[in-house]
């Protein structure tokens, strides 16, 4: 919901105004006060802040282009539109320096209101990073990237924003998509491979669906929460960025044929330095973290329509036979009962 004052001298014009039927029709909007000059407006906005500024011109004590340039200096409002006549058109040009966004010639009649308001919407929608917290989101976002990092501090900073915004839902969801979106594309980002393990449709959520704050906020935790899970599970720690580099390495290179001889290669060690470091490390041996990595694949496959279990297991680098006990050692369930069971789940 975007706020609004209306400012001008004359009452009846501020009744006029509020009596148009735009502020019936739409929700988006809504008149939070008035003022009868642009000193009252300024002791007023001084202590709340609207999203849009509908002011007279010509008034007196503080006029519409002093209380612009007031606002502007102070930010105070995030749009400002002047009410003006014919004959006021020159000296209201004066205020283009102070960043207007437009006028309205009086009498203020509907349609043109409407109009106006759509662009102001548009307007306040692109003009909201005041609000996004860009420094903590990218410290977020390269400390989960690099760490097994949980949400507890995402959920600090949506709070903060939803405190910040005073439970303003229509300006919250502006800034919440945003903060999601940057953060799930900064991780696929950072982490390619993620693709192989899960959809990208499934988080291109639009957050106007949900109309209730807590139910924002929980599907935007529960979504990262999700791919952070997955980032989690497949990149093992070990006391140096060997370890990182190694999985990474893997799982880049999921469908293709993977070894240790590869491997060892690729980082300039021995098969015998590099299995005991990686075993040491993390606990399991390369071989078992290619199996399992290889499988979580190949479960992901299963669920998709078009590919066949053979050809699953070719695109692995498996024949059929081994891929297929393969599968059943580390899952229970030979992959053909796997995939008929999730298919209609997918």
């Amino acid at each position: 919901m975007y706020t609004v004052m209306i400012v001008d001298d004359m009452e009846i014009m501020r009744r006029r105004i509020k009596r148009l039927n735009i502020w019936k029709d739409n929700n988006d909007f809504k008149i939070l006060d008035e003022a009868e000059d642009g000193e009252i407006a300024l002791e007023k906005l001084r202590k709340k802040r609207v999203d849009l500024l509908i002011t007279d011109i010509s008034m007196p004590v503080i006029d519409g282009v002093e209380l612009l340039e007031k606002v502007y200096k102070e930010n105070l409002a995030g749009a400002v539109v002047f009410l003006t006549e014919h004959k006021d058109f020159s000296f209201a040009k004066k205020a283009i320096r102070y960043d207007i966004f437009d006028y309205l010639l009086k009498p203020v009649n509907n349609e043109d209101l409407k109009e106006l308001l759509k662009r102001v919407k548009r307007y306040l929608g692109q003009n909201l990073d005041i609000y996004y917290p860009k420094s903590q989101v990218d410290n977020y976002i390269k400390d989960i990237c690099n760490t097994k990092m949980g949400t507890e501090r995402i959920n600090i900073i949506i709070d903060n924003i939803i405190s910040v915004l005073d439970g303003d839902v229509s300006k919250i969801i502006i800034i919440l998509q945003k903060l999601y979106e940057d953060i799930i594309k900064n991780i696929i980002k950072n982490h390619n491979w993620i693709l192989n393990f899960l959809d990208r449709s499934n988080y291109n959520i639009d957050l106007n669906q949900y109309k209730n704050i807590n139910n924002i906020k929980k599907v935007i935790l529960q979504k990262i929460t999700e791919i952070l899970y997955i980032k989690n599970k497949f990149i093992l720690k070990g006391k140096t960025y060997l370890i990182e580099d190694i999985c990474g390495f893997i799982l880049n290179n999921v469908e293709s044929d993977i070894n240790m001889e590869r491997i060892s290669n690729t980082f300039f060690l021995s098969k015998n330095h590099l299995g005991d470091v990686f075993k040491n490390e993390t606990g399991i041996t390369i071989r078992d973290y290619i199996a399992m990595v290889k499988i979580e694949r190949a479960k992901y496959l299963l669920k998709q329509d078009d590919l066949k279990v053979y050809e699953i297991a070719e695109k692995l680098e498996y024949s059929v036979d081994y891929f297929s006990k393969l599968f059943k050692k580390h899952e229970g369930i030979s992959p053909t009962n796997y995939k008929s069971k999730n298919i209609n789940k997918h």
